[in-house]
């Protein structure tokens, strides 16, 4: 099933660079001051060049991994808006706002201002995605999705929105997930280990949208600083995408 395969690998990848994005982050000294020039210059090329690279590395790994066995073809597009009842779709919101946010934190380190890294940020996640999509178009075997890339720019949106009103993210997304029965009656379709049952079964996956309920306005209250307000998404009972 090549569409599957398709969807695992894809989530895969994004874990790994979201995975890189974090221990990166976590690793970087201290931003360089605005003065500092030399050094903010030196790090920008250091991002830029081996983004590049990966960036360059990832779409030539997918061609070889998915499209070079189909036939390319015009231009088209197809409507999977009605598959997995729309948790597909919620997962191109939330993997869309990470590779942002992320993103936005690697070129903090650089030293740009936060406003023009949160547009870096943005640039790449929608970089990553669209150029998949456009993929997509040209295969025999899948079409480019105006819905995924509404989700994805919905994703997108929320982050460098958030960035440009308020310099911080109130509202983020997270990820849940449970273990349930329907695995056994399709492993080859929703995962046979727990790492493939994570990314592949959607009926124990729920996408978060949490609110941070001290950051709206009510910064001088005993509210507690990790209190949040979420609201999750989920759906149950899908062995097949219709």
């Amino acid at each position: 099933m090549p569409f599957l395969s398709k969807i695992f690998s894809t989530r895969l990848v994004i874990i790994v660079v979201l995975f890189c994005f974090q221990t990166f982050n976590s690793s970087a000294q201290v931003n360089p001051t605005e003065s500092d020039s030399a050094t903010t210059n030196k790090r920008l090329n250091k991002v830029l060049i081996g983004g590049s690279v990966v960036y360059v590395a990832s779409m030539a790994g997918f061609y070889e991994l998915w499209y070079k066995d189909f036939e390319t073809t015009t231009f088209h597009s197809f409507n999977d808006n009605s598959e997995w009842l729309q948790m597909d779709k919620i997962g191109h919101v939330g993997t869309s706002y990470q590779l942002s946010k992320w993103g936005q934190r690697v070129f903090i380190w650089t030293g740009l201002p936060d406003r023009k890294a949160a547009w870096y940020g943005a640039g790449v996640s929608t970089l990553f995605q669209t150029s998949i999509e456009v993929f997509d178009g040209f295969s025999s075997e899948w079409g480019f999705s105006v819905g995924d890339v509404l989700s994805n720019t919905a994703g997108t949106g929320l982050f460098l929105g958030q960035e440009l009103l308020w310099e911080e993210q109130r509202m983020t997304f997270k990820y849940s997930f449970h273990n349930t029965k329907y695995p056994k009656y399709r492993p080859s379709l929703l995962g046979q280990s727990q790492v493939e049952k994570l990314i592949k079964d959607y009926n124990g996956q729920t996408i978060w949208l949490s609110a941070n309920i001290k950051s709206f306005g009510f910064e001088e209250t005993k509210i507690p600083e990790w209190l949040n307000l979420s609201v999750g998404y989920g759906a149950e009972g899908m062995i097949t995408a219709k």
